[in-house]
């Protein structure tokens, strides 16, 4: 039986993205709205009635992949997607806490292509807690 996981709204990732600018700089915006919307759908994509992701971790990687791989937003896309990870983790009481230097290189290995969704997503199953 799949556990429902409550996901985030564009919202949500637009003000997640629009923080994360104000504190760390770059320009804040939206490239590409067809692909935030593609980014914030794959997580929850369906075939044949089944989920394609039907773990937490299946669905934060599909989060940060997204994100990071696709570049919807104008600057910082892999410090957004790092935000929305644990922004979605946190919304749906994971416990989600690994060493900073760690998620930085997950979301540099996404970005330079060193990193596939499902290691990415194997990397966060590891470092779920609880």
């Amino acid at each position: 039986m799949n556990q429902i996981h409550t996901p985030l709204s564009k919202d949500a990732v637009i003000a997640i993205h629009t923080i994360t600018i104000q504190r760390f700089g770059g320009i804040n915006g939206i490239r590409d709205e067809q692909l935030l919307n593609s980014a914030l759908a794959q997580p929850f994509q369906t075939f044949d009635g089944d989920e394609l992701y039907p773990t937490i971790a299946g669905k934060g990687a599909r989060y940060a992949f997204g994100i990071s791989a696709n570049h919807p937003f104008i600057d910082g896309n892999k410090r957004t997607a790092a935000a929305v990870l644990g922004a979605f983790l946190r919304l749906n009481r994971a416990q989600f806490k690994p060493r900073h230097a760690d998620l930085l290189n997950a979301m540099m290995g996404i970005a330079d292509g060193s990193l596939s969704c499902k290691e990415l997503e194997a990397w966060i199953e590891k470092e779920l807690r609880g």
